[in-house]
């Protein structure tokens, strides 16, 4: 597990995406109801509510290695203090559906635990990540997976909600990147 940590703290840096350096990798950890130490999560349940209102419509462009680009379009609707239904549909580029489109409905405590990770297989570090947004703080979580590779996910401070970045690692190289590329709220 040391060699773990160290691997991790040493791939820290390649999380930049733009010529701001890096924090050196944060080991606050939070012990969770089950006893498990995880890194503080990315937002809170009042600042996701907040953000992801009813109507609220994002893209986020999927590209894996020897696959097409693949759009994920997720619209927030039956908005409630509780939970929010989530409207998801994978897309081709030309708008062929990949999949049946699902609504399914999630708690805002549900939506906030996507960003929590245990913190014997991971650290977070500050970032500065160029979007289609601008140039956003973030914190860039770098996971070790099960199948050995490393994904990096960017949670940028001003767009609490799914990471606007996802790339996963294996073998020293990047097999799948997901993007936030469109973010539309309602009229």
């Amino acid at each position: 597990m040391k060699h773990l940590i160290l691997l991790l703290a040493l791939l820290a840096p390649a999380c930049a995406s733009s010529d701001a350096q890096p924090e050196k990798p944060r080991r606050d950890v939070i012990v969770g109801e089950d006893g498990v130490a995880y890194l503080p999560l990315p937002y809170t349940v009042a600042q996701i509510r907040e953000r992801c209102v009813e109507g609220l419509e994002l893209d986020l462009k999927v590209q894996s290695r020897g696959a097409p680009a693949q759009w994920q379009r997720m619209r927030f609707h039956d908005w409630s203090e509780d939970a929010v239904n989530i409207v998801m549909r994978v897309e081709l580029e030309d708008g062929r559906p990949v999949t049946p489109p699902t609504d399914a409905r999630r708690t805002w405590e549900e939506l906030q635990l996507h960003g929590r990770f245990r913190a014997d297989g991971a650290v977070r570090v500050r970032d500065q990540l160029d979007t289609t947004f601008g140039t956003l703080p973030c914190w860039c979580y770098i996971v070790a997976t099960q199948e050995g590779g490393t994904q990096r996910l960017w949670f940028a401070d001003a767009l609490p909600g799914p990471p606007v970045r996802v790339d996963l690692e294996r073998d020293g190289e990047q097999v799948m990147r997901m993007t936030l590329v469109a973010a539309r709220l309602p009229e």
